[in-house]
C-alpha cells in the first residue's frame, strides 16, 4: 500500500514538475520580453511627447519673440524715443505711443505690451504711464540686468505690475539707434498660466510632468505655480547626475533613466533655442511596472490554480484507472466474479488473528465431467454453464459472503457464518443445482467441499481442508457435498 502511494505521488510530482517548469520558463521569457517592450514603448512615447511639447512651446513663444523684435526695430518707436518729451503737444505725443502699444495688444491678444525709455526711465504700457523705474527698486532690476547684458532679447519670468501682479513671461528686446546706443527696452508679456495649462494638458494626457528650466536649473515654467523661480531641478540626485550632459546637449533630445526605491522612469531634456531654457520631461513608469508585476502575480495564481486543477484531475484519472486495472486484475472476465487472486488476498486477511469462535467457512466446488460437457456440446455452451452456475452460487450465498471463480470449472467462496448456517446454505445450493432442469438436461452436476475455520488455521491450511473435502466428494462418486467441521482435521 505504501508503495502504491509513493507511486501515485511520484506520478503527480512528475506532472507537477513538468507544468511548473514550463510555466516558469514561460513567465521568465514573457517577463524579459514584455518588460523590454514596455520600457521601449514608454521611452518612445515619452520622446514623442517631449518633441510635441517642444514644438508647442516654440509655436507659443516664437510669435511673441518675433513681434517683440519687430517692435524693437520699428522706426516709429525709435523716433518716438528720440523725441520722447517734445516741448509742445506732449500729451498728443504720448497718446500716439499708447495707441501703438494698445494696437499691438489688440492685434495679437497679449496680456502686456510695454516700452521703457532709457533716457527718462519711464515705463509705458498700453494703458498709459505705469511708473518711473529705479535701480533701487528690486522689481526693476530686470531692466538694469538686461541693459547691461548686451543681449538682443531675453525671456524673463516675473510678476506683471499692470496686470494685477500675475506671473508672466516677458520678452524683453533692446532698442538701439544706428550707433548702437541704447534707446530703450520693449516687448510683450504672456501670462504664465497659458504655458502652465499646456503643460498640464500634456501631463494629464500622457501621465508625465514637464517643466522649463534655465541653465542654473531654476524652474521657469511648470504646471505648478509654486515651483516657478523656487525649485532647482539639479537638487534632485537623479538629475544632478546628468547635469553636464543636459546642459551640453543643445541640438537633440537627451534621455536618461532613473530608478530608486519608490520610483523608476525616464527624464528627457531638450534645449529651446528661442528661450535659452531647457525643457525637462519626467515620465514615471512605477505604476505601469507595478501593474505589470500585479498582472504577472495574477497570471501566476491562475496558472497555479490551473496546475492544481490539472493535478487533481490527473490524480483522479490515475486513481480511477488504477482501480479499474486492479478490479480487472481481480475479476474473472467470463463470469464477472472475483478471481483466484482476489480470493487469496481476502482469505489471507480473514485468517489473520483467527479465534476459536470466529464464524468463517470456505467452500470449493467444480463441475463434474466438465471436459465431457465441452466435448459433447461445445465450449460456447460450456462457458454459458460456467456463467449460469456462478450466478446461482452468488444468489444463494450473497447473504453470507462472496463467491469467486477459482479457475477452469472450479469456484470457491468465503462465508462469514457459523458451521451450521453455511452447511445448510451449501446443501441448499447443491440441491438447487441437482434440481435445475437446464443443468440436468446437459448432465451438469457439481462436487463440493467445505471447511469451517479453526483458530489454528492459516489461509493455506483452510484451503487445503476445503480442497480435501472436495476430493472426498469426488472419491464418493461425484455429484455430492462434503463439509469438514472445526473438529475434522
Amino acid at each position: 500500500m505504501k508503495y502504491k502511494h509513493r507511486k501515485e505521488f511520484g506520478i503527480s510530482a512528475l506532472i507537477c514538475g513538468i507544468i511548473l517548469l514550463g510555466f516558469a520558463a514561460m513567465v521568465i521569457t514573457s517577463y524579459a520580453a514584455y518588460s523590454e517592450v514596455i520600457r521601449d514603448d514608454v521611452k518612445n512615447i515619452s520622446k514623442l511627447t517631449a518633441s510635441g511639447i517642444y514644438s508647442d512651446i516654440q509655436n507659443e513663444l516664437t510669435k511673441p519673440i518675433f513681434v517683440s523684435l519687430t517692435m524693437a526695430n520699428d522706426s516709429f518707436l525709435k523716433a518716438w524715443l528720440k523725441n520722447e518729451a517734445p516741448a509742445a503737444d506732449q500729451a498728443n505725443h504720448e497718446q500716439l505711443l499708447f495707441d501703438y502699444l494698445n494696437g499691438i495688444r489688440d492685434k495679437y491678444g497679449y496680456d502686456s505690451v510695454f516700452l521703457v525709455s532709457a533716457a527718462s526711465q519711464r515705463y509705458y504700457y498700453y494703458g498709459g504711464l505705469n511708473k518711473v523705474i529705479s535701480p533701487n527698486d528690486e522689481h526693476d532690476q530686470w531692466y538694469y540686468n538686461f541693459a547691461g547684458s548686451g543681449q538682443t532679447y531675453v525671456l524673463d519670468v516675473d510678476t506683471d505690475e499692470v496686470n494685477q501682479g500675475r506671473l508672466s513671461i516677458f520678452v524683453n528686446c533692446r532698442i538701439v539707434d544706428d550707433n548702437g546706443t541704447l534707446l530703450g527696452v520693449t516687448g510683450v508679456g504672456l501670462e504664465l498660466s497659458e504655458l502652465q495649462e499646456m503643460l498640464k494638458r500634456f501631463g494629464s494626457e500622457f501621465n508625465l510632468s514637464a517643466e522649463l528650466i534655465n541653465p542654473a536649473g531654476i524652474v521657469q515654467v511648470s504646471a505648478t505655480t509654486e515651483d516657478v523661480n523656487e525649485k532647482n531641478v539639479f537638487e534632485r540626485p537623479e538629475v544632478l547626475l546628468h547635469q553636464k550632459s543636459i546642459l551640453n546637449n543643445t541640438t537633440s533630445l537627451e534621455i536618461f533613466s532613473f530608478n530608486d526605491v519608490a520610483t523608476s522612469g525616464y527624464y528627457i531634456s531638450r534645449y529651446v533655442d528661442d528661450l535659452g531654457w531647457y525643457l525637462l520631461v519626467r515620465k514615471d513608469i512605477s505604476s505601469l511596472v507595478q501593474s505589470f508585476h500585479e498582472q504577472l502575480v495574477r497570471d501566476f495564481l491562475i496558472y497555479l490554480a490551473v496546475t492544481a486543477s490539472v493535478l487533481i484531475v490527473v490524480g483522479r484519472l490515475v486513481n480511477d484507472n488504477e482501480r479499474k486495472l486492479l478490479a480487472m486484475a481481480k475479476t474473472d472476465s467470463l463470469t464477472g466474479l472475483p478471481n483466484r487472486r482476489s480470493f487469496a488476498e481476502h482469505l489471507e486477511a480473514e485468517t489473520e488473528g483467527l479465534g476459536p469462535n470466529t464464524p468463517l467457512c470456505i467452500f470449493v466446488f467444480d463441475i463434474d465431467n466438465f471436459k465431457q460437457l465441452n466435448d459433447n456440446y461445445g465450449h460456447v455452451l460450456g462457458d454459458e454453464v460456467l456463467k449460469y452456475i456462478g450466478k446461482l452460487a452468488t444468489q444463494e450465498f450473497a447473504s453470507l459472503g462472496t463467491v469467486y471463480r477459482w479457475g477452469g470449472d472450479e469456484f470457491s467462496g468465503i462465508m462469514h457464518a457459523d458451521t451450521e448456517t453455511v452447511a445448510k446454505k451449501a446443501q441448499a445450493f447443491f440441491e438447487r443445482i441437482q434440481a435445475d432442469a437446464e443443468l440436468t438436461r446437459y448432465g451438469a452436476s457439481i462436487s463440493m467441499g467445505a471447511a469451517a475455520a479453526r483458530d489454528v488455521d492459516t489461509a493455506q491450511t483452510l484451503v487445503y481442508r476445503a480442497d480435501r473435502a472436495l476430493y472426498n466428494a469426488k472419491e464418493r462418486g461425484k455429484n455430492r457435498f462434503v463439509f469438514l467441521s472445526k473438529e475434522d482435521a
